[in-house]
């Protein structure tokens, strides 16, 4: 349901506003706001529900909700301003903290070493199932009604969020209580979780950018809520072959050979959409990265698990993961804060220099989970707890 709700609205936040008056750095402030405030809303979950971290599903579907319809009512008034994103990007931007640091502790509980790619690929394949389908319909009844198209996509949304939080009500993580020890975590002097953080920070930074920017240079370039949306779908099944190919075929042992395909790939494609924001660069990269992404992807979140095993940091798993998200949070907002400064000085021109820029980090976290996937596991020492 989550995954549903996101790509039937989620998908047209970005033309919505790019509609308005705030253009292209409305876009940027919103995940500003958003990526700013995701780290706060996984250490406020993980501190006040670690004995229950499923009571923290009701209230970040519940943000979510109220973020799309005020950003519709926002609309309506013409009120759009840039401060106005800025609240809204950060009442998202708690939901989804929310959301992150439950669903990966549950992951990290369920799902053994052995297994993670089959369980990762084959949740995107389910999550590219649900994206082929609601873009086209959410494009054309946009492109058809406008604003009631859109307040149907949002209103739609809104009532899926609900429908989580009151499902989510019967998930829980039940752990012994015991201090949040989130600064231990964070200062833990560990060379592989040191280096762990910094892959976190460096793969921010080009995630802080390409979360949006794809969607929102395709439909600068098309104007049209239907075609945009097409695409999108057409995007899907690429997606979702590739995860199951990836699913079925990638093994643990091959993770880094697979992580240097994907990146090479991927960045190739970054370069190529950088140096010309044309219609067939933008094809093109949509194309190439939807195969390329997953195998890439899917053997660095799994590293990312490893990470804290081999560390010796499994039973801080919650403050391990809140760890990484204020690492992962810190080089997204680096990225965006700059990108908002370029777009403001010379428009769109910005967005492509950020977007050859941000391949630097991307490599070198890419490196750095290489190595992090090979290295032996440790024994947590008895200290770290205290």
């Amino acid at each position: 349901m989550y995954t549903l709700a996101t790509a039937l609205a989620g998908t047209f936040v970005s033309p919505y506003i790019l509609d308005s008056p705030s253009g292209v750095l409305g876009v940027v402030i919103l995940y500003l706001g958003l990526f700013a405030a995701c780290p706060l809303g996984a250490f406020l979950g993980g501190q006040f529900n670690r004995s229950d971290l499923g009571r923290n599903l009701p209230w970040s579907f519940a943000a979510y909700g109220i973020f799309y319809v005020s950003l519709f009512a926002l609309g309506l008034g013409h009120q759009v301003s840039l401060i106005s994103l800025a609240v809204l990007g950060v009442v998202q931007g708690l939901g989804l903290g929310l959301y992150f640091v439950t669903i990966n502790v549950l992951t990290y509980d369920l799902v053994s070493d052995s297994g993670r790619e089959a369980f990762f690929g084959q949740l995107m394949v389910y999550g590219g199932i649900i994206a082929v389908a609601t873009p086209a319909i959410g494009g054309a009844v946009i492109q058809g009604l406008h604003m009631v198209g859109y307040g149907a996509v949002f209103l739609g949304a809104f009532l899926l969020f609900f429908w989580s939080a009151a499902a989510s009500r019967r998930l829980a993580t039940v752990q012994r209580r015991r201090p949040f020890a989130l600064r231990q975590t964070l200062l833990a002097q560990r060379r592989l979780w040191r280096q762990a953080l910094a892959m976190y920070f460096y793969q921010g930074m080009r995630d802080g950018l390409f979360t949006f920017a794809f969607g929102l240079a395709l439909y600068y370039r098309l104007q049209n809520t239907a075609t945009y949306g097409a695409d999108l779908s057409i995007f899907a099944v690429i997606s979702i072959a590739s995860s199951w190919l990836v699913s079925r075929y990638l093994k643990a042992r091959h993770r880094g050979v697979a992580m240097w395909i994907g990146l090479a790939f991927h960045a190739a494609s970054i370069l190529f959409m950088a140096f010309t924001l044309s219609l067939t660069s933008l094809l093109t990269y949509g194309f190439v990265v939807n195969s390329a992404f997953t195998i890439w992807y899917i053997p660095f979140f799994s590293v990312n698990f490893d990470a804290i095993q081999r560390s010796g940091l499994g039973r801080l798993r919650t403050e391990s993961l809140v760890a990484r998200e204020i690492s992962f949070g810190a080089g997204r907002v680096i990225t965006l804060a700059a990108t908002a400064v370029l777009v403001w000085q010379v428009g769109v021109l910005g967005l492509q220099i950020m977007m050859g820029l941000t391949v630097v980090p991307f490599v070198i976290s890419i490196a750095i989970a290489q190595r992090i996937s090979v290295a032996p596991p440790r024994r947590p020492p008895e200290a770290i707890s205290s």
